[in-house]
């Protein structure tokens, strides 16, 4: 009887713990764009989408990202270069944290809840010194074992 009540216990503990909202700065984060729990991405299309409020944008400005479509439970975005590279910077807000990859500050955003939630706004900041195309890049999390990768928006043009 104890055995079975360790047990059950530790499993309520490994579904909590995979909805937290502490996001590793590690490779499968950073660059895979994966949660690390489940089997792998979904290979369906997404029923998620990634837009922008505008399709261009000066250099030093902000704007504002929107998550949309059926519940989801967790995100994680990055605004990418067209080499890839995250740029910009996120601003936290009452659904969101930032998230650093590779030594730059607030480079992505994600959930601080596992709530569940059909639609979210972030707010990024354009780099000051960049121009050129960038689109934003996510992952949505339906639940535990389910989501979906490299979500992208339209791309934006940056301009001086």
């Amino acid at each position: 009887m104890i055995k079975v009540l360790v047990v059950l216990l530790l499993g309520i503990t490994a579904m909590v713990t995979a909805f937290s909202d502490n996001v590793p700065e590690t490779t499968s984060t950073c660059v895979e764009m994966t949660p690390g729990h489940g089997d792998g991405p979904q290979n369906s299309a997404s029923p998620y989408q990634v837009v922008t409020s505008v399709t261009r944008l000066k250099s030093g400005e902000h704007l504002e990202v929107f998550i949309n479509g059926t519940a989801f439970r967790g995100f994680y975005v990055q605004a990418r270069d067209s080499e890839g590279n995250p740029v910009g910077s996120f601003l936290p807000n009452n659904l969101t944290e930032t998230h650093s990859c590779f030594g730059k500050k607030s480079n992505a955003a994600h959930h601080n809840s596992p709530t569940s939630k059909t639609s979210l706004r972030i707010f990024w900041n354009s780099p000051s010194n960049f121009t050129g195309k960038v689109a934003f890049t996510g992952t949505v999390v339906k639940d535990f074992a389910t989501y979906w990768t490299f979500i992208k928006s339209k791309p934006i043009e940056i301009q001086a």
